[in-house]
């Protein structure tokens, strides 16, 4: 996937983010909420209260990919930061042939959807859900070999995973995630697994999480 690199470059990326601010407005208000949401959640560890647990929640993709009944945003003020990046797309535009205009932008916002999943994944993910993304990528793994991981997970942090069972914990690996597939009793790493890896690391994210 080098177009993804390719896309990740400044003057790309500013193009991409631009477009989406200027159609995902309000939806981007309702997973700031959201995320603000799950951050508390996340950070009771580190205070004096009671610890209550709010394990991951099954992932969707629903809202978050524009469809042909998107309805049309009223064009924003030129001077505004979202129309000042449109007219910096529509530059850009203007040095593109115009041929190939749907086929850039589509290829830029696939892009964009791609980053916006793996920043997704990247703030949810566990520790111990990380470690067995990093073995699959090695090799696959058996159903007995992946649960030692939650197992070792559980007792260093019994609260948090009290009600968070190894069933829903590796089925957000695999569902929401989408970095491994569970065929029988093997756990493998897919497409998706392996560039997050790749992305993660180019981004220099930390590898070592709660969890």
């Amino acid at each position: 996937m080098n177009w993804l690199a390719d896309f990740l470059q400044p003057t790309t990326a500013t193009i991409i983010w631009a477009y989406m601010l200027y159609r995902l407005g309000l939806f981007a208000v309702g997973k700031f909420e959201s995320a603000i949401g799950k951050a508390v959640d996340r950070l009771r560890k580190f205070g004096s209260a009671e610890f209550d647990p709010s394990p991951q929640q099954p992932g969707s993709d629903e809202g978050l990919l524009l469809t042909a009944n998107t309805p049309p945003a009223e064009l924003p003020p030129p001077n505004s930061l979202v129309g000042r990046f449109e007219t910096s797309i529509r530059e850009w535009l203007q040095k593109v042939p115009p041929a190939e205009h749907e086929a850039q932008l589509v290829r830029s916002l696939s892009g964009w959807q791609i980053g916006w999943h793996f920043e997704t994944v990247n703030f949810s993910i566990l520790g111990s859900q990380l470690a067995v993304l990093q073995a699959v990528n090695t090799q696959a793994l058996n159903l007995t070999q992946v649960r030692g991981f939650y197992d070792q997970s559980a007792r260093t942090f019994p609260d948090y995973y009290r009600n968070y069972a190894f069933e829903p914990w590796l089925a957000w690996l695999a569902d929401a995630a989408k970095g491994v597939s569970v065929e029988g009793d093997v756990v493998s790493i897919t497409e998706d697994g392996r560039e997050f890896l790749k992305y993660i690391i180019g981004r220099g994210y930390s590898l070592t999480r709660f969890g």
